[in-house]
Protein backbone atom coordinates (compact mmCIF):
# COMPACT_ATOMS: atom_id res chain seq x y z
CA UNK A 1 0.00 0.00 0.00
CA UNK A 2 1.59 3.14 -0.90
CA UNK A 3 2.32 5.73 1.65
CA UNK A 4 -0.23 8.53 -0.17
CA UNK A 5 -2.90 5.78 0.31
CA UNK A 6 -2.76 4.95 3.62
CA UNK A 7 -2.23 8.29 4.54
CA UNK A 8 -5.76 8.58 3.03
CA UNK A 9 -7.28 6.30 4.66
CA UNK A 10 -5.54 7.11 7.83
CA UNK A 11 -7.47 10.55 7.42
CA UNK A 12 -10.65 9.02 6.79
CA UNK A 13 -10.24 7.10 9.89
CA UNK A 14 -9.87 10.21 11.93
CA UNK A 15 -12.77 11.72 10.62
CA UNK A 16 -14.76 8.83 10.75
CA UNK A 17 -13.92 8.80 14.75
CA UNK A 18 -14.94 12.36 14.99
CA UNK A 19 -18.69 11.05 14.79
CA UNK A 20 -20.42 9.36 17.27
CA UNK A 21 -21.11 5.08 16.43
CA UNK A 22 -23.08 5.95 19.66
CA UNK A 23 -25.17 8.14 18.37
CA UNK A 24 -24.06 11.19 20.28
CA UNK A 25 -24.32 13.35 17.33
CA UNK A 26 -27.92 12.66 17.08
CA UNK A 27 -30.44 15.63 17.16
CA UNK A 28 -33.51 16.69 18.04
CA UNK A 29 -35.81 17.33 14.73
CA UNK A 30 -34.95 20.90 14.04
CA UNK A 31 -32.22 21.39 15.32
CA UNK A 32 -29.03 23.17 13.97
CA UNK A 33 -26.37 20.22 13.09
CA UNK A 34 -22.49 20.37 13.28
CA UNK A 35 -21.28 20.48 9.56
CA UNK A 36 -18.02 18.67 10.57
CA UNK A 37 -16.29 20.02 7.49
CA UNK A 38 -15.19 23.38 8.90
CA UNK A 39 -16.81 23.56 12.37
CA UNK A 40 -19.77 25.68 13.60
CA UNK A 41 -21.48 27.37 16.05
CA UNK A 42 -25.05 27.21 15.50
CA UNK A 43 -28.19 28.59 13.11
CA UNK A 44 -30.72 31.06 12.57
CA UNK A 45 -33.66 30.10 10.30
CA UNK A 46 -36.01 32.66 8.59
CA UNK A 47 -39.72 31.61 6.99
CA UNK A 48 -39.97 33.85 4.07
CA UNK A 49 -42.56 35.01 1.93
CA UNK A 50 -42.38 36.54 -1.21
CA UNK A 51 -45.19 38.90 -2.27
CA UNK A 52 -45.25 38.83 -6.08
CA UNK A 53 -44.79 42.71 -7.62
CA UNK A 54 -47.84 43.76 -10.11
CA UNK A 55 -47.87 42.26 -13.83
CA UNK A 56 -46.69 42.32 -16.50
CA UNK A 57 -43.55 40.75 -15.74
CA UNK A 58 -39.92 40.78 -17.70
CA UNK A 59 -40.57 37.43 -20.04
CA UNK A 60 -37.56 36.07 -18.19
CA UNK A 61 -36.59 36.62 -15.03
CA UNK A 62 -34.97 35.24 -11.27
CA UNK A 63 -35.75 35.95 -7.91
CA UNK A 64 -32.62 36.40 -5.29
CA UNK A 65 -32.99 36.60 -1.89
CA UNK A 66 -29.51 37.87 -0.07
CA UNK A 67 -28.84 37.92 3.71
CA UNK A 68 -26.03 40.29 4.61
CA UNK A 69 -24.82 41.15 7.69
CA UNK A 70 -24.97 44.84 8.65
CA UNK A 71 -21.94 45.06 11.10
CA UNK A 72 -19.36 46.22 8.85
CA UNK A 73 -16.70 44.53 10.86
CA UNK A 74 -18.03 41.42 10.14
CA UNK A 75 -19.00 41.59 6.80
CA UNK A 76 -20.38 39.05 4.90
CA UNK A 77 -23.67 37.57 2.78
CA UNK A 78 -25.72 34.38 2.00
CA UNK A 79 -27.77 34.12 -1.25
CA UNK A 80 -30.59 32.07 -2.02
CA UNK A 81 -32.32 31.29 -5.11
CA UNK A 82 -35.57 29.72 -4.23
CA UNK A 83 -36.56 26.68 -6.63
CA UNK A 84 -40.69 27.91 -5.70
CA UNK A 85 -40.13 31.71 -5.01
CA UNK A 86 -43.71 32.47 -4.50
CA UNK A 87 -43.81 29.80 -2.06
CA UNK A 88 -42.92 29.98 1.63
CA UNK A 89 -39.05 29.37 1.73
CA UNK A 90 -37.04 28.11 4.81
CA UNK A 91 -33.50 29.91 4.83
CA UNK A 92 -30.81 28.94 7.42
CA UNK A 93 -27.92 30.97 8.66
CA UNK A 94 -24.68 29.08 9.79
CA UNK A 95 -22.44 30.81 12.51
CA UNK A 96 -19.13 30.17 11.52
CA UNK A 97 -17.74 32.17 13.69
CA UNK A 98 -17.52 32.61 17.77
CA UNK A 99 -20.38 33.14 19.86
CA UNK A 100 -20.65 35.87 21.61
CA UNK A 101 -18.85 35.37 25.06
CA UNK A 102 -22.01 36.83 26.98
CA UNK A 103 -25.38 37.89 26.31
CA UNK A 104 -27.88 36.47 23.70
CA UNK A 105 -26.15 34.90 20.52
CA UNK A 106 -27.70 37.35 17.68
CA UNK A 107 -26.64 39.23 14.53
CA UNK A 108 -28.64 41.86 13.03
CA UNK A 109 -28.86 41.31 8.91
CA UNK A 110 -30.72 43.02 6.16
CA UNK A 111 -32.99 40.48 4.24
CA UNK A 112 -33.09 42.02 0.28
CA UNK A 113 -35.08 40.08 -2.03
CA UNK A 114 -34.85 40.81 -5.39
CA UNK A 115 -36.65 40.19 -8.55
CA UNK A 116 -33.75 40.42 -11.75
CA UNK A 117 -34.80 40.70 -15.04
CA UNK A 118 -33.04 37.82 -17.23
CA UNK A 119 -33.26 38.04 -20.85
CA UNK A 120 -32.25 36.06 -23.42
CA UNK A 121 -29.77 36.31 -24.77
CA UNK A 122 -27.95 36.94 -21.84
CA UNK A 123 -26.96 40.46 -21.91
CA UNK A 124 -23.62 41.74 -20.62
CA UNK A 125 -23.25 43.15 -17.01
CA UNK A 126 -25.01 42.53 -14.01
CA UNK A 127 -28.98 41.91 -14.46
CA UNK A 128 -31.68 44.51 -13.89
CA UNK A 129 -33.78 45.03 -11.21
CA UNK A 130 -37.58 44.22 -11.94
CA UNK A 131 -38.77 44.86 -8.67
CA UNK A 132 -37.34 44.52 -4.51
CA UNK A 133 -38.20 45.13 -0.97
CA UNK A 134 -35.73 44.25 2.09
CA UNK A 135 -35.69 44.53 5.87
CA UNK A 136 -33.23 45.02 8.63
CA UNK A 137 -33.44 41.90 11.10
CA UNK A 138 -31.78 40.58 13.98
CA UNK A 139 -31.18 37.08 14.07
CA UNK A 140 -31.56 34.56 17.37
CA UNK A 141 -28.64 31.61 16.87
CA UNK A 142 -29.04 28.42 18.66
CA UNK A 143 -26.34 26.34 19.13
CA UNK A 144 -25.19 23.16 17.62
CA UNK A 145 -27.91 20.60 18.99
CA UNK A 146 -30.34 23.16 19.69
CA UNK A 147 -33.48 24.33 17.44
CA UNK A 148 -33.60 27.41 16.77
CA UNK A 149 -36.81 29.85 16.81
CA UNK A 150 -38.08 30.20 13.35
CA UNK A 151 -38.61 34.10 12.58
CA UNK A 152 -41.46 35.30 10.01
CA UNK A 153 -40.61 37.35 7.40
CA UNK A 154 -42.56 38.77 4.24
CA UNK A 155 -41.02 40.96 1.76
CA UNK A 156 -43.35 42.96 -0.98
CA UNK A 157 -41.40 43.21 -3.88
CA UNK A 158 -42.16 46.63 -5.64
CA UNK A 159 -40.71 48.32 -8.25
CA UNK A 160 -38.40 50.58 -8.33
Amino acid sequence: MSRVLAGLLLSLVAVGGCRSATGADHYPPGACHQTYEFGNYGCARVALTLVQPPTPWPARYRVSVRIERVDPIFAGYSTVEPDAPWEPTLIEWTRWDLPPASGDDTLTVRIVARMLDDPWPPAAGPLAVFAADSVLRVLHFAPVGGVPVTDSVTLTLRRP
